[in-house]
Order: structure tokens, then sequence, then C-alpha cells
């Protein structure tokens, strides 16, 4: 009961409709753990939000809220650029690229850069990462330190950051240790949007959303930003998507959301050449022309290293 069919049956029956987990398996006609996977399934597989809230008799009721979230920042830009994945601690990080980047951006007269995830690179998230990571970083207090000594800091220029799976699974590991939090608060360049997810107001109303999903990569690049934007009621996706995660580089318009892989600033690893991953170094630079709430002209350029 857990195929694509039941899983979009369950995403309309939740829009705006909080619903107990034994009203969901009485629903589908499963048991209370089948309704638990598929809520699971819900949110790993087609990214949609679920939120709960207490219901009658202690139960928890899950629903998917059709209001758009609020914003965490407003930012009157309409030049901006979007990075992602700079993985900060590993030694496979593309410092000198990013640096050269931000260089681009300071030469073209854009003062915001968004960042979809993954800042640092964490600690132990996944096996033998240890021998991945740079001398100086043996732990949360150095990855800290280092991110805040290395990450580009250029006059005028602010860095507006969501902290991804491997910045998170450092704060659970660490039992509330976020480390792009902590750097945003010894940066003021830096300012923290919250984990894995975030949506920005941009000049005229246009809504940038900044997504770190973490789960593995597609067969075809623009698989999970189609489903993610199909899986996502008309009223609530917004003007532009921005995807990190997956060190991958790519522009597309679709349903009228215009979106992006956000590429990374980290090379070849040990884990992606195990697992044939490839990646894409580089950042996008984005030059909007808006009007009534609209989007009328976008001018994406991909820098490549």
């Amino acid at each position: 009961m857990s195929d694509l069919k039941s899983l979009e049956e369950l995403r309309k029956q939740l829009l705006d409709n909080p619903t107990s987990l034994s009203e969901i398996a009485s629903e589908f006609g499963v048991s209370r753990n089948t309704a638990k996977t598929m809520l699971r399934k819900l949110q790993k597989d087609l990214r949609v939000r679920i939120e709960t809230s207490p219901g009658p008799r202690g139960a928890t009721m899950y629903y998917i809220p059709v209001s758009l979230a609020p914003y965490e920042h407003e930012v009157q830009a309409e030049e901006f650029a979007l990075i992602s994945d700079t993985h900060f601690g590993n030694k496979y990080e593309e410092e000198e690229a990013l640096d050269i980047f931000y260089d681009i951006v300071k030469e073209s007269g854009i003062k915001t850069v968004f960042h979809a995830g993954d800042v640092t690179d964490g600690i132990d998230v996944y096996p033998g990462q240890y021998r991945d990571m740079v001398r100086e970083v043996r732990d949360v207090n150095d990855l800290i330190e280092y991110t805040i000594k290395h990450y580009p800091k250029k006059r005028g220029i602010t860095t507006y950051a969501i902290a991804g799976n491997h910045d998170v699974k450092l704060f659970k590991r660490t039992k509330g240790v976020d480390p792009v939090e902590q750097v945003s608060k010894r940066r003021k360049d830096i300012k923290y949007l919250g984990a894995d997810w975030a949506r920005v107001k941009l000049k005229n109303n246009i809504v940038l959303e900044l997504v770190h999903p973490g789960d593995k990569p597609a067969y075809a690049k623009s698989y999970k930003i189609q489903k993610r934007i199909e899986a996502t009621p008309f009223e609530k996706n917004p003007d532009i998507l921005g995807m990190g995660h997956y060190h991958q580089s790519l522009f597309m318009e679709y349903q009228g959301v215009y979106a992006f892989l956000t590429g990374c600033f980290q090379g070849e690893t040990n884990y992606t050449k195990q697992h044939h991953l490839g990646t894409s170094i580089g950042g996008w630079i984005i030059d909007l022309e808006t009007e009534d709430s609209r989007i009328r002209k976008i001018k994406p350029e991909w820098v490549s290293f």
C-alpha cells in the first residue's frame, strides 16, 4: 500500500486536514505500522512537508498545511548567486574555486549568495570519513573554527545558508550543536536560515525556496526536482527552487517553477568514486527582471570550475 498512487491519495487526504494514525490505517485498510511507513515515504520519497498537532485523547494528528510557510528572511534582490555543498573540513573541498567564485560575484556587483546546505562536511557522517578530513579538524569545535577561518569573506557580500544532511547529522550526534548556526553567530556576513529547507521573499514578492534532501540521486538529474514540484500543491510551489545535495548542476522550468540543481564545491571523494557519483563543481549567477509578483525574465549563468 506504499506505491505512488497510494501515497498521492494520502497526500490529498492530509492537505490541511489533521488525521490520526488510526484514521489513516482505517482509511487505507492497513496496520498502524504500515500507516507509519506510508507517512515516512511521503516525507522521504516525495519530500512532502508533514506537520503534527495534538488531537483527542492524546492522539497525534498529521497534516500538510495548505498555506505558505512563513518567510525566514526577506531580501530585496533581483541578482544573486546560488551555491551548495561546500563541505568545509573535507580535504576534497574546493576552497580556492569557491573563493574565485565569490570574487566573480563581487565583480558582477552582486551582494547576495544563497547556500543550499552542507556548508560543512560534518563529523562521522559515513564510515571512514575521518580519512577524508583535513588535519585541523578532529571534532565539532575544530570544524566550526575551520569553517569560520576558511569560508570566503568578501566585503559587501552576505551569504544566506541552510544546513544540509552533513550539517544536521552532526547536530544529532552532538545533541544540539548546529555548525552552520554557530558559524553564522561569529560571521556577520553569514546568515542562518535553518535546517534542510527555507523560503526567502525576494524583490516584488518573488519566492525562492532552498532545499537540501538527504536521499540518493535518481537515474535522471531532473527526476527529484519534478517529483518535489508535483508533490507540492500548486499554490505552495515557489517561483524559484534551489536544490542542493546531489552535487549536480541543472536549470529547468517545470510547472511554472524555475528550478536549479545547485552544483557543489567539493571534488571527487572516495565515497563518490565508490558509488560512481559525478560532480559539477561551480555555482549559479542569476539575474531576474520582476514585476507585480511575476518573473518577466530570468538569466541563469553557470560558472564552472
